[in-house]
């Protein structure tokens, strides 16, 4: 057996920034800074751009453009949501139709060319006008018409226990019950089931075989029958970890006596 080595190949610590979203794409690294917006990072933790927005509430997820040239942030308690172009870090603020009051988007969607197709905890459908800004519903026979695959993979989505979705990839991961967990495929209908299973986690992560769980106290990434630990420095906790680009993972910590302590780590896996 060939065991797991995993380096530190960089890491950011934040005096005064209380970090609290992480979200990746190739070898880029994105972050809240405070409530004043984004920092983009490179895999070296180099800060290559700031996107400044006055938030007026957190942010509950973010949403990822197929071909990584925008975002869209989900600000539920606002609602709101906020669409940021990449190349030129510009915004555009929606606010959400009266029905999201009740409603709540879910991370499952569908974001390809200038379509962008949001579903909700209740199974509807919304469509994203980059015109007029505005969100309106779909049926499910147009969506069904128009977008087969999506339509097909959402169908499936809901006979899992989905942890983790990746929608770009038609994929996610489930957990089948207390004892069982898996990956699903959706780009060729297949199934691979962990084989070691940890019940303390709050977040899971996979890549190429490769799963993370992230506890606050600990991180464990598991290949086949190899299993790496990593622990917090001392006084931290581990909030967030997500897979870059080459199979690295950033991983970023808080100290939960001082919020505004955030450290952003990089492990060479």
């Amino acid at each position: 057996m060939i065991k797991m080595i995993i380096k530190k190949t960089a890491e950011l610590f934040f005096k005064t920034n209380d970090i609290y979203i992480l979200e990746t794409f190739d070898n880029t690294i994105i972050i809240n800074n405070n409530h004043q917006g984004l920092l983009i990072l490179n895999d070296s933790l180099d800060i290559q751009k700031e996107v400044h927005i006055q938030q007026i509430a957190p942010i509950y997820f973010v949403y990822k453009k197929y071909d990584n040239s925008a975002l869209m942030l989900y600000l539920p308690d606002a609602h709101q949501t906020i669409l940021i172009d990449l190349k030129t870090c510009n915004h555009d603020i929606i606010t959400l139709p009266e029905v999201f009051h009740e409603e709540i988007l879910s991370s499952n969607y569908y974001w390809n060319n200038d379509t962008f197709i949001l579903t909700t905890t209740n199974d509807a459908f919304y469509e994203i006008n980059f015109i007029s800004k505005i969100l309106y519903a779909l049926s499910y026979e147009k969506v069904q018409r128009n977008y087969p695959s999506f339509y097909d993979f959402w169908n499936i989505c809901k006979h899992y226990n989905i942890v983790t979705i990746y929608p770009e990839k038609e994929s996610f991961i489930f957990q089948k019950d207390d004892h069982h967990m898996g990956f699903f495929n959706g780009k060729n209908d297949q199934e691979c089931e962990i084989k070691e299973y940890f019940n303390d986690w709050h977040d899971i992560e996979y890549k190429n075989n490769l799963f993370c769980f992230i506890d606050e106290h600990e991180l464990k990434i598991i290949h086949d029958n190899n299993t790496f630990s990593l622990y917090p420095q001392n006084n931290f906790i581990f909030l967030k970890a997500k897979f870059l680009g080459d199979n690295n993972l950033a991983i970023l910590s808080s100290n939960p006596a001082n919020c505004q302590e955030s450290l952003l780590e990089v492990y060479k896996t």
